[in-house]
Order: structure tokens, then C-alpha cells, then sequence
């Protein structure tokens, strides 16, 4: 997903800013489109991050969730055993 999303930041802003461009200077659509392309671009970048940082977030609750679980069978274990 964050491939995709990173990908997609490059292709939206380049196919708006030749359409822009086409458009010429004079044109207050060219300005608009440059910098809607602009905010996309950002909004695309922060995206990504976010997912960038909450896949880490989510991949390291399961790392925590299974040594949890791997410590409470041993724990089971050793007062199945008369330990405490």
C-alpha cells in the first residue's frame, strides 16, 4: 500500500503540472492547477508516512501480542507445574 501510494505521489503531480503548462501563464486555471498538483503532492507524501509509520506501529503490536502470549503459557506452565 505504501508503494502504491508513494508511486502515486510521483505520477498526479507530473500529469497536472504538462496539463498546467499547457495552459500557459496567463491562464488563472494553470495557477490553480499547479497548486491543487502542489497540496496533492504534500497530502500524497504525509499519506504515506502515516501509513509508513502506523504499518511499523501495527507490525510491532504483533511482535509485542506474541511474546506476551509465548510468557503467559510459560507462566501457565510452570504453576501447572507447582512453580509459581
Amino acid at each position: 500500500m505504501e508503494v502504491a501510494v508513494r508511486n502515486g505521489t510521483r505520477a498526479f503531480p507530473s500529469e497536472t503540472e504538462k496539463a498546467a503548462t499547457a495552459l500557459g501563464e496567463g491562464w488563472a486555471t494553470a495557477a490553480a492547477m499547479k497548486r491543487v498538483s502542489s497540496e496533492w503532492l504534500q497530502a500524497l507524501r504525509r499519506l504515506a508516512d502515516e501509513i509508513d509509520f502506523l504499518g511499523d506501529a501495527v507490525r510491532r503490536s504483533a511482535d509485542n501480542r506474541q511474546w506476551a502470549e509465548a510468557e503467559n503459557q510459560k507462566k501457565i506452565a510452570r504453576i501447572r507445574a507447582g512453580g509459581h
